[in-house]
């Protein structure tokens, strides 16, 4: 049986989006409608509230049976262990290390279920950890959502109170941020509930740490030492990274290869991922860097057009974008992307090709007010 008061009180402060958030207003929102919300089936009409309410729901419910059950999960070795910035850990492999038969608890199954075969996608439910200052029932947990009117990524944030995660902040700034951690004073962990793209490896429980993102890298080799064969974004430097201080952007790329390209024709992309490739996590302290990459983007015996999109990823509720960019001899080209931010860049570029008005990818370099980057 779902928490109906916890469902009215995310939709609610997703709906009201005030600074302190009740869950005593019953006469928001039916409980008949409350179901309806939650349903996966009706997520592909909801509204962008709805849907971020449904994320909200499903992550700290399974985070609260994590805590329930295993309230020093922390100590578990995996984690104790592990060497990565910010290590992320799939929620389902944490339930079952922890001793859950989540087929035997409805709830949960029904929340590790709710991002499956989503609106065209799966995604995974997952714990990352920021900072880890003891124990996981006195943290606050983050959960990434979006505000409509400002049109801004915002965090909010948990913490446990009776057995329930409850908003305590509509939106955790980077002030709050810096007044809690900054200073180095005693502060509680500090861990965002997420989604991602990569798959648990079927019933492997060892799997814990989330070890991939998208669907891989298009990096590649030179040949075994000879010339090069293949065009590769070299470096990238990204100005401007679209996330709260203490998240790493996450930088994708989508690229789709037209080998002809005819006048007056409308390419469009729609078969591809909008979620892209990885290009690499940024933080704050590498603004403004020149960041090696080494990503392949064509092969240089190719002949075509390289179409080809850099921007900031965001997982499920964030919106699939657009840009239409105008082609040679009265051709245009649409490229999709999944994120909250507008892109970073969209481009055209001849390889083996000589198309009017589109630049050559041999050496071809691009800086704009948000990023700057290299092909060779």
């Amino acid at each position: 049986m779902l928490h109906f008061r916890k469902v009215l009180g995310i939709i609610f402060c997703v709906s009201s989006l005030v600074s302190s958030c009740s869950k005593e207003n019953s006469n928001i929102i039916s409980e008949e409608n409350s179901s309806e919300i939650l349903s996966k089936e009706l997520m592909a009409s909801a509204t962008i509230k709805e849907k971020l309410a449904y994320k909200q729901f499903h992550l700290t419910n399974l985070m609260e049976k994590v805590l329930e059950v295993n309230p020093n999960f922390n100590q578990l070795e995996e984690l104790k262990s592990s060497k990565e910035d910010q290590p992320r850990f799939y929620i389902e492999s944490l339930l079952k290390v922890s001793g859950l038969d989540s087929k035997s608890d409805d709830d949960t199954a029904a929340s590790l279920g709710a991002f499956n075969d989503l609106e065209g996608g799966t995604w995974y439910p997952v714990l990352r950890i920021i900072e880890d200052k003891g124990a996981p029932v006195d943290g606050i947990y983050l959960v990434n959502s979006y505000d409509e009117s400002s049109e801004k990524e915002i965090s909010r944030a948990y913490k446990l109170n009776s057995g329930e995660l409850e908003l305590f902040a509509d939106e955790f700034t980077d002030e709050m941020y810096d007044s809690l951690y900054a200073s180095g004073k005693a502060s509680p962990s500090l861990m965002t509930l997420e989604l991602a793209l990569c798959p648990i490896g079927g019933e492997n429980i060892e799997k814990i740490a989330v070890s991939c993102d998208g669907d891989g890298s298009g990096g590649g080799g030179t040949g075994g030492g000879g010339a090069p064969t293949t065009y590769k974004l070299k470096t990238i430097n990204i100005k401007d990274k679209k996330e709260s201080k203490w998240e790493r952007a996450d930088i994708h790329h989508t690229k789709v290869f037209w080998n002809f390209v005819q006048p007056n024709v409308f390419y469009d992309n729609k078969n591809y991922n909008p979620s892209g490739f990885e290009i690499r996590k940024v933080r704050n302290s590498e603004l403004n860097e020149n960041l090696s990459v080494d990503e392949v983007l064509a092969s240089r015996s190719a002949s075509g057009v390289l179409q080809h999109v850099i921007f900031e990823h965001d997982n499920w509720p964030a919106v699939i974008q657009s840009s239409v960019i105008p082609g040679p001899n009265g051709s245009t080209f649409k490229i999709t992307w999944r994120s909250w931010n507008r892109d970073y860049n969209h481009q055209l570029l001849n390889v083996n090709e000589n198309q009017p008005g589109v630049p050559n990818i041999t050496n071809f370099s691009k800086s704009n007010n948000v990023i700057s980057y290299e092909i060779r």
